[in-house]
C-alpha cells in the first residue's frame, strides 16, 4: 500500500513542472493605426493584435484583428520605441481566416527581450498601398 502510494506521488510530482511550464507565458497587446506609422500609413484601417507568449519555447500564439485594410502583405513584431522605426525581431503571419489565431516560433532569447520592455518594440502590418507599414502600434502588456 505504501509503494502504491509512493508511486502516485511519484507520478503526480512528475507532471506539475510540465503543468507549471505550460502556464507560463505573458499577454501582449496593440491597437493598430495608420497614423502610427512613421510617414503616415492607411489612415481608413485600424487593427488589433492579442498574443500569449511563452518564453521557454519562444512561441508567439496571437490573433491580428484587421479593419478596413486592403491587401495586408505581411506583419511583423519590430524593435523600436514609438515614432521610431526599426528592425524586425519576430516575422509574424497574417491570419489564413479572420479571427483565427496564428502562432509563430520565435528566438526565445528575442521573445525575452521584448517581454522585459514590451513597449519598445511595436506590431506592424504592411499592405500593397503601404509596403513600408500600413498599421502600427506599440506593444504593452
Amino acid at each position: 500500500m505504501r509503494q502504491t502510494i509512493w508511486l502516485a506521488c511519484a507520478a503526480l510530482a512528475a507532471l506539475v513542472p510540465a503543468a507549471v511550464q505550460a502556464q507560463d507565458s505573458s499577454f501582449l497587446s496593440a491597437n493598430l493605426y495608420g497614423d502610427a506609422v512613421p510617414g503616415g500609413g492607411d489612415d481608413n484601417a485600424s487593427g488589433d493584435f492579442n498574443g500569449e507568449v511563452f518564453p521557454a519555447s519562444g512561441r508567439v500564439c496571437y490573433y491580428l484583428d484587421l479593419l478596413d485594410l486592403r491587401n495586408p502583405t505581411g506583419a511583423a513584431i519590430h524593435h523600436g520605441a514609438e515614432g521610431d522605426e526599426g528592425d524586425v525581431v519576430i516575422e509574424l503571419q497574417l491570419p489564413a481566416a479572420e479571427g483565427e489565431e496564428t502562432c509563430v516560433e520565435a528566438d526565445p532569447a528575442v521573445v525575452a527581450q521584448v517581454l522585459a520592455s514590451p513597449a519598445d518594440y511595436y506590431v506592424q502590418v504592411n499592405s500593397r498601398r503601404n509596403s513600408g507599414g500600413a498599421l502600427r502600434g506599440q506593444l504593452s502588456e
